[in-house]
């Protein structure tokens, strides 16, 4: 994934390239991360996983997906989104409050 992938991510209307070929927009990301955090408790997901083939608590166009890649990209790119993005991404706990120093 290229950062210039992960950065068009973040932004409406974006479709980059993901794991067998797929495209994800923003929302549809965003609703992955829900899930997991729904089963999981958490947004601590390893940077190898992969949304497990066959579960059928997420959609089935997302089985393969390499979350914890994504999810790792939104960590280390720069510039992560247009503030609406980022404010969602801030209240489902994946990115830190402005003054938080810490991710954990």
């Amino acid at each position: 994934m290229t950062t210039h992938h992960l950065q068009s991510l973040l932004y409406p209307g974006a479709t980059p390239v993901c794991s067998k070929k797929r495209s994800i927009s923003f929302d549809d990301l965003y609703e992955l991360f829900v899930i997991y955090k729904s089963i999981h408790g958490n947004l601590r997901i390893p940077q190898k996983y992969l949304i497990p083939e066959g579960d059928q608590r997420y959609p089935q166009s997302s089985w393969g997906f390499k979350l914890g890649a994504q999810l790792n990209g939104i960590y280390t790119v720069a510039t992560w989104t247009r503030e609406g993005n980022k404010q969602k991404l801030i209240e489902l706990g994946i990115l830190p409050e402005e003054n938080q120093v810490s991710l954990w």
